[in-house]
């Protein structure tokens, strides 16, 4: 780990809310308590710990409370997403806010993609948070109790593709879920997880899920419009893209995927 290569302690309790971790934490007698993409509720013992305790979430609260906000914004075909710096409460994602700032959501960018732009603002935030509650020139807001919208864990079950949907729905599922743990459908009986994809150019007619493809190129039709699949890893392969797929599985007029 980088922190470990600096010299700086690190400390992994597998409960956070343990009576050893809490004396870790009070021999420590920090400031600030940090946190981002921790999967444990913490209690109001470890809140009360430090002067200040911050969270930082990847949405613009009170929007996408939880814990695949970047996710569920894409598949829901938001445009903007953000960077929230709460004061941290026992309710989870619902403390004031502290700093706030947006993001564009580009539109084939991938969940990973827009991960990484996130994580390279994150830094920046938490200093200047951190900087504004020493100096006392920011105070937590309360959360609007309008326009709050809750992002829960992505089930095993929504990664499966409904090739019934209009292609905008089929596309934005795909990119949320890459590059994990991807969207899937079936083709002759075995599972195949789509990478990635776009929005195709033009209309077809066929039947949802019929495959079209010419020239290396592998269009869907879904419910409304095409979209085209161009990195596909299939069943016990690794990903490929859609030119060594077309000519490996040699795909049929009009096959059906998922059926």
């Amino acid at each position: 780990m980088e922190a470990e290569n600096l010299g700086i302690e690190v400390f992994q309790p597998q409960d956070v809310n343990s009576e050893s971790t809490v004396e870790w934490c009070k021999k420590k007698g920090a400031d600030f308590l940090v946190l981002f993409a921790y999967g444990q509720i913490l209690s109001a013992e470890i809140l009360s710990i430090s002067r200040w305790a911050i969270n930082v979430h990847p949405s613009l609260l009170p929007r996408y409370r939880g814990a695949a906000p970047l996710e569920r914004a894409i598949m829901s075909g938001e445009t903007e997403t953000g960077v929230t710096i709460i004061q941290m409460s026992e309710k989870v994602d619902a403390g004031g806010i502290l700093i706030q700032e947006s993001l564009p959501i580009e539109v084939d960018e991938t969940c990973g993609e827009l991960s990484e732009h996130v994580s390279r603002l994150v830094p920046f935030l938490v200093e200047k948070t951190i900087t504004g509650l020493l100096e006392g020139t920011i105070n937590p807001k309360p959360q609007s109790f309008e326009g709050v919208s809750n992002a829960p864990k992505i089930r095993n079950c929504e990664r499966l593709i409904n090739w019934e949907n209009p292609s905008w729905m089929v596309h934005n599922l795909i990119r949320a879920l890459s590059p994990s743990p991807l969207a899937f459908t079936t083709f002759r009986g075995r599972r195949i997880e789509i990478v990635h994809s776009r929005l195709a150019d033009r209309e077809g007619s066929g039947r949802p899920g019929a495959l079209i493809h010419s020239r290396g190129s592998l269009l869907v039709q879904c419910g409304i419009g095409l979209v085209e699949l161009t990195e596909v890893k299939p069943e016990g392969k690794r990903a490929m893209p859609a030119s060594a797929f077309t000519n490996g599985y040699r795909p049929r007029k009009e096959e059906i995927l998922g059926n």
